[in-house]
């Protein structure tokens, strides 16, 4: 898509994620001390798409060993469609692959079609079920699928 880029980001971009994540409205939110936590450890990585300089949306990601796990990936819900989360994935399989992972894995919401779909369109597949897995507002927790990639 025109305009639009993925960059890297680290420890200082803490404020920034956690806006995104709000804004992408995913339960819980998480306070930019939340995100600087977690970039302060060597395995995590973040990415951020921009389209036309704005951020859009973000992926959080770990890389350790042979292995990446895809913690996190929100784009924001005026953004959406607009291959924004693709791009994130893309960024995130490419970034695991450059530093010598051979597989990923992920947890995603049984409820989560859109995001199963671009999971399974780009190599995914599902391998297992969480029960109870996630939090919902005033409600009671949600499966996870939990799926898996050869890289």
């Amino acid at each position: 898509m025109a305009g639009q880029r993925v960059i890297s980001v680290d420890i200082a971009a803490g404020a920034l994620l956690s806006a995104l994540r709000t804004a992408a409205g995913v339960y819980p939110p998480w306070k930019a001390e939340d995100f600087t936590a977690l970039l302060a450890q060597p395995s995590i990585r973040a990415v951020v798409v921009l389209q036309d300089q704005i951020p859009q949306g973000y992926a959080l990601f770990m890389l350790s060993g042979d292995e990446g796990e895809l913690y996190d990936i929100a784009v924001s819900e005026s953004a959406r469609r607009a291959g924004h989360g693709g791009a994130l994935l893309r960024a995130v399989l490419e970034a695991a692959r450059a530093f010598g992972a051979d597989h990923m894995f992920l947890e995603v919401a049984a409820s989560n079609v859109p995001a199963q779909q671009l999971y399974l369109n780009n190599g995914f597949a599902i391998s297992g079920r969480r029960k109870a897995y996630y939090e919902r507002p005033g409600g009671p927790k949600e499966d996870a699928l939990v799926m898996y990639c050869v890289l």
